[in-house]
């Protein structure tokens, strides 16, 4: 810097009128041995007086203009720098001056000839020998490099994000502190049937799912933002007003803000629907038997253990057997024989009640458990049971099951003897019940002979041979009666 233009500005001589009282002034010697240190600097250095006007700026911020050093003495930002940006600098450096605290690493755009570029600055209060704020100084760094690089970044890291919001089949969402939707992706729209996912911001699951799922997904949310707690791979049934209900597995977490405050959550949810029905299809091949659709053995023996409790009593059990299939099996073959099993299994269902459990114990024999029931309303069903029986008996395929019921009365009784007691009292009413349908199956073989069928011949033979050990039982059952 040249010497007389120094002095203009800066001098020494305290002879020469101080036309400004607040333009600061040092010694020439103390000014050189500055202005070579920082000019030496890379970064952006400079000192303002107490109306922002430049008193020492270095060669790199000069030259970051393409101008000098000397050039800058006693002016502002607002001779350089566009009038905005000019007073962002000036309202930061008055408020130094008055709070006398700094401002670090403020990263700013700056535009200079059509150019832009990036800074990160540092200004502090400048202090004079008796501690009073005289001014400001500051040093800027260009980050230009680094700025590009993070929006380099951020971009292809926005592409990426843009890329799993579109293509994942996931339904991902972000809500704010009050659940309302702030963004969801492809996914989410296409399951609520929405064409544009903008078209969900401020909404709610109020707008979509039933008000008991809506209700409850609510409340899961408003739990996250208090406690801070995620829910993960929590399975829910997913209710609509007027579509199928549907299954997802759904994890929801808090949703952060860069100062680390929670300013929502966001969540994925994944359709688990065919999964669901897949699980409930081995669930219900568990515990029932195939061809009746009634519960299965296993599943009696789990119920009477749960349901053998005093708050239960009295709990009834209803053994049954079935009548003839075995002759129905024989003579026509199993598939008859299913078609008998079937129709009785659909008379027991409609003879208990909802809340019965009706089970096939073995090939030809049920049980129901009848929980909160004396033995006056068990025989009630039974007489039930055998009417309809009788109104969709055929003569080809006679309709009859022998049924024995018992019924435990108090906590002292032991399940297992009731059970022996049922079991007796049905194997008492099939002998004397069985007989009756042999005969009625064999009389509708000989008619199907007499109108020319010769293939059931051998099937009356086959069908007397076996009803003669139940003829003798029942006639030995009525002598001893």
């Amino acid at each position: 810097m040249a010497k007389k233009n120094l002095n203009k500005k800066v001098g020494k001589n305290n002879n020469t009128p101080n036309k400004d009282k607040d333009m600061f002034y040092v010694q020439e010697d103390q000014y050189y041995l500055l202005q070579a240190l920082i000019d030496n600097i890379p970064d952006y250095i400079y000192i303002k007086d107490k109306k922002s006007r430049f008193i020492i700026v270095n060669k790199t911020k000069a030259d970051s203009m393409k101008k000098k050093p000397e050039d800058f003495i006693g002016k502002t930002d607002f001779d350089f720098s566009p009038q905005e940006r000019a007073k962002e600098y000036f309202k930061d450096e008055n408020q130094i001056i008055k709070s006398g605290k700094p401002i670090t690493d403020k990263v700013e755009k700056e535009i200079h000839s059509g150019k832009e570029s990036w800074t990160s600055t540092s200004k502090i209060p400048w202090y004079d020998r008796n501690g009073n704020i005289i001014g400001t100084m500051g040093i800027s760094r260009d980050v230009t490099k680094r700025k590009k690089s993070e929006e380099g970044l951020l971009g292809r890291e926005k592409s990426f994000f843009n890329a799993l919001m579109n293509n994942i089949t996931d339904s991902i969402f972000f809500k704010d502190p009050s659940s309302r939707f702030v963004r969801i992706n492809r996914a989410c729209a296409i399951k609520h049937g929405i064409g544009n996912p903008e078209e969900v911001i401020g909404k709610t699951d109020f707008d979509f799912f039933s008000e008991e799922h809506a209700n409850q997904a609510f409340k899961d949310e408003q739990k996250v933002i208090k406690t801070d707690k995620p829910i993960i791979d929590f399975e829910e049934k997913e209710t609509y007003e007027d579509r199928e209900d549907r299954w997802a597995s759904t994890s929801k977490l808090p949703w952060y803000d860069e100062n680390n405050n929670i300013i929502g959550i966001f969540g994925i949810t994944r359709d688990i629907t065919d999964k669901k029905k897949a699980e409930e299809k081995v669930k219900y091949l568990s515990f029932h038997d195939g061809l009746t659709g009634l519960y299965n053995r296993a599943y009696f023996d789990e119920e009477l253990n749960r349901l053998d409790t005093e708050r239960q009593l009295p709990i009834t059990i209803v053994m049954g057997d079935l009548n003839g299939l075995k002759v129905i099996n024989d003579a026509y073959g199993h598939s008859r024989g299913d078609v008998l099993l079937r129709n009785i299994s659909d008379i027991l269902k409609e003879s208990f009640r909802k809340e019965d459990i009706i089970s096939r114990w073995g090939g030809d024999e049920f049980i129901s458990i009848l929980p909160k029931t004396g033995t006056k309303d068990a025989e009630n069903i039974i007489k039930r049971i055998k009417e309809l029986c009788g109104e969709k008996s055929t003569t080809e395929m006679p309709l009859s099951i022998s049924l024995g019921i018992s019924t435990k009365k108090s906590p002292s009784e032991n399940i297992d003897d009731i059970l022996k007691e049922a079991e007796d009292k049905m194997y008492k009413s099939k002998i004397a019940e069985s007989a009756p349908v042999h005969e009625s199956l064999l009389q509708s073989l000989r008619e199907s002979l007499r109108k020319g069928d010769y293939r059931t011949e051998p099937r009356i033979k086959k069908m007397e041979e076996l009803c003669r050990p139940c003829r003798k039982k029942a006639e030995s059952f009525q002598y001893k009666a």
